[in-house]
């Protein structure tokens, strides 16, 4: 799991950031699961595999992110 932009990885204001996944498998993978902390934040079915995440002035502090290939 990867930012898709590196710069995002310190947030100082509201704002989208986009994770992203790369990830494979001996046969096609139904979709890829993204969490934030517990919590199912979204899903994507083809790759690259990518979810948007808004973020607001309440986000301050270590955020969690991660994500779950589905066969």
């Amino acid at each position: 799991l990867q930012l898709q932009n590196a710069a995002d990885s310190t947030v100082t204001a509201a704002k989208i950031i986009v994770l992203q996944v790369t990830a494979q498998d001996d046969k096609e993978l139904a979709k890829v699961e993204f969490f934030q902390g517990g919590t199912k934040i979204g899903e994507d079915p083809t790759s690259p595999y990518e979810q948007s995440v808004n973020l607001t002035r309440d986000d301050n502090g270590n955020l969690s992110f991660t994500a779950k290939a589905v066969d």
